[in-house]
């Protein structure tokens, strides 16, 4: 048997407190969509991206570090005649779309978007707020 496998970035999120029931649900709702759209969920998996410090960044000290995300991974059953499974996978594929989170009290150092002060990341620039050496959002 032949697969086509498809990975999609899965970050849950909660309001205030981690609640792992919402969390549950998030990530049950994107098994369940993905499977009406004909793909098989698989597996989970971690990645590490190396994360290299822009200028302005490296000019305040900031290093390179690796930041871990979760893929879920599916997959779909195909025959070794159908190429078109591929191109499918690659039309599907299409960016997180993310605006201003609700609530913004902060902004973003790097680009000046609207954050929120416990915010991990910037949703626009994604300059990164977790990381020690890294920017903080600043209050408004």
């Amino acid at each position: 048997m032949i697969y086509a496998y498809k990975a999609v970035p899965f970050i849950g999120s909660s309001a205030e407190q981690v609640k792992p029931y919402d969390v549950a649900k998030q990530l049950s709702a994107l098994i369940n969509s993905e499977s009406l759209s004909g793909w098989q969920f698989y597996q989970i998996n971690s990645v590490n991206i190396s994360v290299v410090a822009g200028c302005l960044s490296a000019l305040f000290g900031a290093s390179s570090y690796e930041k871990r995300y979760d893929m879920v991974i599916f997959r779909q059953e195909c025959n070794e005649n159908d190429k078109n499974v591929v191109n499918k996978i690659a039309v599907d594929i299409k960016p997180i779309e993310k605006g201003p989170p609700e609530g913004a009290d902060s902004k973003c150092p790097d680009c000046s978007s609207p954050t929120r002060h416990d915010d991990q990341a910037c949703w626009k620039c994604s300059a990164d707020f977790s990381h020690p050496q890294g920017w903080k959002p600043i209050r408004t």
